[in-house]
């Protein structure tokens, strides 16, 4: 993963659960992450997650990085 990561560089990494955005490997430079908990866990709201990935989309990489 962290090879397909480096070789793609994507602009967004959308990471499904807590425990996996804990434990992601580097992310190359100018990506972008947004890490909600897993749809499958309880008290997910795909109404709320859904705003907070729109708004993830909508923000510019850290310029320089």
């Amino acid at each position: 993963f962290p090879v397909l990561l480096q070789r793609l560089r994507p602009d967004f990494v959308l990471v499904l659960g807590r425990e996996l955005a804990q434990r992601m490997p580097g992310i190359p430079p100018r990506t972008t992450v947004c890490a909600i908990p897993h749809p499958s866990s309880f008290g997910f709201q795909q109404t709320l997650w859904g705003k907070n990935v729109q708004a993830a989309l909508q923000t510019p990489p850290a310029a320089g990085a």
